[in-house]
């Protein structure tokens, strides 16, 4: 789960009854969801990982198994420093998040591909150049944000 998505269930919650059992009920299960999806949304950046610091092709040795633990225990431990040090400034932080991979995800990528797939075409290659553009500016507009924010 984001956390934008946290934010939407607390709107979500807020509305129902405090007392009541199918509340705690649903706190509980939204609970277990986040316990439950953590190592799934950890997994491709543990995977990254290991591949750049653990030998993938000789068979693992007890040593490297305890090692590859460690590792994955302290991404564990950064990602929550991460989160308890931006707690407060969560909203700065996701605009950071989504002008670096969001917008080049959604503009950037499928205009380089479609101008390396279709022929060069130069109104391609305008949209990859203005939008990588804005999203330097968006990138740096947050940073500065967050900057003048912890100042």
């Amino acid at each position: 789960m984001a956390w934008g998505d946290l934010e939407m269930f607390s709107l979500i919650t807020s509305r129902l009854p405090a007392t009541s059992p199918l509340t705690y009920a649903i706190q509980c299960m939204y609970t277990v969801n986040l316990f439950c999806s953590y190592p799934l949304q950890l997994s491709p950046a543990v995977t990254l990982l290991e591949s750049y610091v653990f030998d993938t092709v000789n068979k693992p040795t007890p040593t490297r198994y305890w090692m590859q633990n460690l590792a994955r225990t302290g991404m564990v431990a950064f990602t929550i420093v991460v989160g308890l040090s931006i707690y407060s400034k969560i909203d700065l932080f996701l605009d950071i998040l989504s002008a670096a991979t969001c917008s080049p995800l959604a503009f950037t990528l499928p205009a380089l591909f479609h101008y390396k797939l279709c022929g060069y075409n130069k109104s391609d290659l305008f949209i990859v150049i203005v939008t990588t553009a804005l999203s330097i500016f968006m990138v740096s507009q947050a940073v500065y944000e967050l900057i003048d924010d912890l100042v």
